[in-house]
């Protein structure tokens, strides 16, 4: 008994026991170093001297797992067999060896067939190794990605230095992994630092490139070097020299759902080379050395100079700056400028080059500025922004042409993109055509406001007071006019001093005048000097004074309970068969099977007797009716707009623009002052409001450049600007009023029922009445008969009913429009229910002024009905002429799941048909049927089979028109697709489109018009000679003409796509005078990569001729 209890008590503490063991082990042979081994599991355990060595050695068998803490990493290794020397502290495991190692920044993963690995240094040697590694400050992986690779045998030292013999490295964790790079030698070193020797980059099973030697440090040149290859510009490095401050992370492309799983391997590998967090550095020499801290500063206040070179375009020199103060009156400050030292670069068939084809020279680029010429091009950028006291805002870009950006900015960058610059920029064509953008206008902008703070006894009589101020310059490029034969563009052997020589002038080709970025220049269309806004409003009195009004809601602890005599008898009952439910659930009894059939059946009939509401009286809330509100206010709207305008004419060169050369000059002026008042009883039960505005208005152009050939304004055109600026000085005075009574604002059913009438007033008004030799103003007087005095005077009677949240909704509005306006009358109902909705309306208009004829408005009714969750819908309308006494349109139409059909009269002219002629109109308008259409565009399903890795959809879109005036032309237009989808292998679609224009011909016979159109007259034998290849005859007769025939087959090649394109559709081609369709088809096949489509190869047949692309 003793020992199977000393068996037991082994067996259940066996694992602490061993723990204690391997504690004091690790206690006395690593004093030095804080080392803990502790054995979690072992089927056996053996302690003796090992055979080969003869050093003291533990032994363990079967399912061994244990754990290694070492400083703030614990090492988890489980193995079939380990074997611990005791007195080198190496370990040895064999058979399903893991090693799971757990840092404070991540966690690594390793199996392997045998390890030998050092306790104390933890470095060692891994046999048929697979290691799987988590996101570290040592490298960049996308967001659950893990870096995974596989050797025949890898090492690691003491200093973290990883090598990998045959290695295969991926981010993607699959059997046939999207991306991976195989190396004879892999090496991952500290900081994030790695290289490869003899490696070869794999996308899906196809390799793209070969690297003999490839080493990526983290650490960074302190000048930022950028390589990068484009045909036109050539190869280039850009270099970025930070001279305060601190280059910031780069972007990341963050990929969506709907990105391929190639195209986010393809992100994923690139971020790999990205850094993802910003170290502290130290300057060491010409390299910035990452050290372990990160970096807790901003790089939004920097200065950089930039300098780059290309092999074609030539260089550029630049400097950035940028301060985001954040403890001063300026919040940013930016200021850049560039000079680029460029060849013109000229495109030759195949190429590009920077010695003309034609005259075999090179050029270089010049510019101007302010009319000086300058040997190089140039930009600059200023940007200022002010926050306190006010708020100001300037931005001026400054390009010396309109292609500067492309060359120079817009593709530059500061990060070097290995993966890019290899599959894209190395892989690149030179005959690749590259469009060049270009920046056509900029703005030059100076924005202020000020909106000062107002003291408390100020308000409300000034509530708010504002001033803001714009200027911008508007700057448009222009093609520049050389002269025939002679250009002032130095040839690149030119000297700088002899470029402002004034002979230096050389014969140049025209071929240079179409590469040359002085083709173009920019020149100020527009100057704003200054518009003005100045607003100011406040309160001059109100009543009551304005006061925060907290609504509170009184709760009462004691819940008040009805008493039985005015409860109803269900509600009694209900009370009677809860309180017997309780008592047998406190005296354990269930209900018996009749109980619960009575029960269920109580609960049905129940469910639709309509019972009296609880009344509930544990929260009360009361709205409390306001009484009179008053308020008289103003408002001060001013605003002040200059201009000056400047004309392109006789502008052919930058030297041709003088800025005291101006078009016109105008400004504008006007200052509304309104006063307003607004009077309230009850909550909107009665209301009154009323505003009194005065807008004085000034235009005028005080000078005008008379004569358009020196680009000014023709005679025609001063008299039309002179005419607007007279017609623009007004001074009006005009009053609204407004008066509304919503006698049952407070019946929720009725609150929208009320009468509104509305009045506006212009009691002055100016009119320009003479011409511009003899200019007159007249002043009219007030005149309430006067429809130009009172522009508005409407009375509007609404008499609305909504329930249950507006689902049951009806108004009938009636609106009067009185004198001196023409008299109108008219209503309008609306009612509303659930599924339908229905409006009539119609009145009558007074034909003229001081009539007393009126004349009928048209009759408009509308009908609407949704059912099934609107799946089904049906809709109907129809007007009425009721002056002419005839309907005017009718349409009715209804649509359910993709099928829409229609019919459509209309009161129109119909039409005859005439033997000889063909169709003729009628002399008179009758309502006829106008035309009939159904639409089809079900949404068929998708039918899958063999484990739903095979699938078919199939689509239609079916269209008939019948135009029910002129017959002959109704058509039927016809497009199916099928799409046939082997999954990740073919993916087949077919897809046409055909349309029949002689609808009418299979029905002439039977609405007793036979031969009307020619041809077969039955519709199924028709489609069939459609299809009639071998009779050419009886396939031309057929109505059914085919508008285009489509095939594509796309074939998976895991990320690649081999993708064949087949096209056919009718073309007019003219060949020696003579029209004719053309039938040839537009074949395409090509191998495309799903992440990168710009990496592709395929074979274009352009109708007959064969293109490789």
């Amino acid at each position: 008994m003793s020992n199977c209890r000393k068996f037991n008590f082994l067996k259940k503490y066996k694992k602490f026991i061993f723990s204690l063991l391997f504690l004091f082990l690790g206690i006395g042979i690593f004093a030095d170093e804080v080392t803990t081994i502790v054995i979690n599991n072992a089927r056996r355990t053996e302690y003796k001297k090992a055979e080969d060595t003869g050093n003291d050695s533990i032994f363990l068998d079967g399912s061994v797992e244990l754990s290694v803490q070492k400083e703030d990493t614990t090492s988890l290794i489980r193995a079939d067999r380990v074997v611990y020397d005791r007195e080198t502290e190496m370990l040895y495991a064999e058979g399903s060896v893991q090693i799971v190692q757990k840092k404070s920044s991540g966690e690594d993963t390793t199996t392997a067939n045998s390890i030998l690995l050092n306790t104390k240094t933890m470095e060692g040697i891994f046999d048929g190794a697979r290691v799987v590694m988590g996101n570290t400050d040592a490298f960049s992986l996308p967001s659950d990605s893990v870096l995974v690779i596989f050797a025949d045998v890898f090492g690691k030292t003491d200093t973290n230095v990883i090598s990998f013999k045959n290695s295969k490295l991926t981010f993607c964790d699959e059997e046939n992994p999207h991306w991976q790079i195989k190396a004879s030698r892999t090496w991952l070193l500290p900081g994030g630092e790695f290289a490869f020797l003899n490696a070869l980059l794999f996308v899906g099973p196809i390799p793209v490139l070969y690297f003999p030697a490839f080493y990526y440090p983290k650490d960074e040149l302190v000048f930022n070097p950028v390589f990068s290859y484009k045909p036109r510009t050539g190869y280039s490095i850009q270099n970025t020299l930070y001279l305060y401050g601190r280059k910031p992370l780069p972007t990341s492309t963050t990929s969506s759902s709907s990105d391929s799983s190639a195209a986010q391997a393809v992100e994923s590998l690139k971020s790999f080379l990205r850094p993802n967090v910003l170290k502290e550095q130290k300057l060491e020499g010409l390299m910035l050395r990452n050290l372990d801290e990160n970096y807790s500063g901003n790089t939004s206040d920097y200065v950089k100079l930039l300098v780059d070179w290309y092999s074609n375009l030539g260089f550029m020199v630049g400097v950035d700056t940028n301060f985001l103060p954040s403890d001063f009156f300026i919040s940013k400050i930016r200021v850049g400028a560039n000079l680029g030292f460029s060849n013109t670069i000229f495109k030759n068939d195949t190429y590009y080059d920077i010695f003309s084809p034609i005259s075999g020279k090179q050029y270089t680029d010049n510019s101007n500025f302010l009319g000086l010429k300058l040997p190089f091009r140039y930009s600059a950028n200023i940007e200022v922004e002010i926050q306190d006291p006010f708020r100001l805002t300037l931005t001026l870009p400054i390009y010396s042409d309109p292609f500067f950006g492309h060359d120079f900015i817009n593709y530059r960058s500061e990060h070097m993109d290995w993966i890019s610059f290899f599959m894209e920029n190395a892989l690149g064509n030179s005959e690749e055509t590259e469009t060049i953008s270009e920046t056509s206008s900029f703005t030059w902008n100076l924005n202020t406001s000020f909106t000062p703070k107002l003291p408390d006894f100020i308000k409300p009589y000034i509530n708010s007071m504002s001033i803001s101020t714009t200027s911008f310059v508007n700057i448009l490029s222009l093609n520049t006019t050389f002269n025939t034969n002679l250009s002032t563009s130095p040839s690149s052997n030119s000297s700088f001093d002899s470029f402002f020589e004034e002979d230096n002038v050389e014969e140049v080709d025209d071929n240079w005048k179409n590469y040359t970025p002085e083709r173009k220049f920019f020149y100020p269309s527009q100057i704003t000097p200054v518009n003005l806004k100045f607003s100011m409003n406040g309160t001059l009195f109100q009543y009551p004074k304005s006061k925060t009004i907290t609504n509170t809601n009184q709760n009462y602890s004691i819940t008040m309970n009805k008493p039985d005599e005015i409860k109803s008898q269900s509600q009694l009952q209900k009370e009677q068969e809860e309180k017997e439910l309780l008592e047998k659930e406190e005296s354990g009894e269930e209900e018996s099977d009749e109980e619960l059939e009575e029960n269920e059946e109580q609960e049905d009939k129940n469910f639709y007797i309509m019972t009296l509401p609880e009344l509930t009286f544990s929260n009360s809330s009361q709205k409390t009716l306001s009484g009179i509100n008053y308020s008289l206010g103003y408002s001060l709207n001013t605003t002040l707009n200059t201009q000056l305008a400047y004309s392109s004419v006789n502008l052919n060169s930058p030297d041709d623009f003088k800025w005291e050369n101006v078009r016109s000059y105008m400004y504008s002026f006007t200052s509304p002052l309104s006063l307003n008042s607004s009077f309230k009883f009850g909550s909107d039960l009665f209301s009154l409001t009323n505003s009194v505005t005065y807008t004085p208005s000034i235009q005028d152009h005080p000078f005008v450049l008379e004569g358009d050939k020196n680009g000014g304004y023709s005679e025609s055109s001063i008299k039309s600007l002179r005419q607007a600026d007279f017609n623009a000085r007004k001074q009006d005075i005009v009053n609204s009023n407004s008066v509304g009574v919503y006698p049952f604002r407070f019946l929720p059913i009725f609150n929208e029922t009320g009468i509104t009438w509305n009045t506006n007033f212009k009691l002055l008004r100016i009119k320009f009445l003479g011409d511009l030799d003899n200019p007159e103003w007249e002043i009219p007087k007030f005149d309430f008969e006067d429809p130009e005095s009172v522009t508005t005077n409407n009375v509007n009677l609404i008499l609305a009913a909504s329930e249950k949240e507006g689902l049951f909704k009806q108004s009938l509005t009636f609106s009067v429009v009185m004198p001196p306006q023409l008299k109108q009358y008219s209503a309008t109902l609306n009612l509303k229910f659930p599924f339908i909705s229905f409006s009539l309306g119609s009145g009558f208009s007074q034909k003229e002024k001081d009539s007393p004829e009126f004349k009928k408005n048209p009759l408009q009714q509308s009908l609407s009905l949704s059912l099934f969750d609107s799946t089904l819908t049906f809709s109907e309308s129809f007007n009425y002429n009721l002056e002419d006494n005839n309907p005017d349109s009718f349409k009715l139409s209804a649509s359910w799941k993709g099928i829409t059909a229609s019919y459509i009269m209309s009161y129109t002219y119909g039409a005859d048909f005439d033997e000889s002629v063909g169709w003729i109109s009628r002399k008179e308008k009758e309502f006829l049927p106008y035309s009939a259409s159904l639409s089809i565009a079900p949404k068929l399903p998708t039918f899958n089979t063999w484990f739903n890795r095979v699938t078919f959809t199939p689509s239609i879109n079916a269209n008939v028109v019948v135009d029910l005036i002129k017959p002959t032309s109704s058509y039927l237009l016809f497009t199916p697709s099928i799409s046939f989808k082997i999954n990740e292998f073919l993916t087949f679609t077919f897809s046409s489109t055909s349309r029949n224009s002689v609808l009418y011909r299979y029905f002439q016979t039977a609405m007793g018009y036979p031969g009307r159109i020619p041809g077969e007259q039955n519709f199924f034998v028709d489609l069939a000679n459609s299809f009639r290849f071998d009779n050419e005859q009886l396939r031309k007769g057929s109505g059914f003409k085919l508008k285009s025939l489509n095939f594509e087959i796309t074939h998976d090649l895991h990320d690649w796509d081999l993708k064949m394109v087949f096209k056919m559709e009718p073309r007019l081609v003219t060949k020696n005078g003579v029209s004719q369709y053309d039938f040839s088809p537009y074949i395409t096949i090509g191998v495309v990569w799903r992440p990168i489509e710009a990496i592709k190869t395929q074979i274009v047949d352009d109708y007959g001729t064969w293109k490789l692309e």
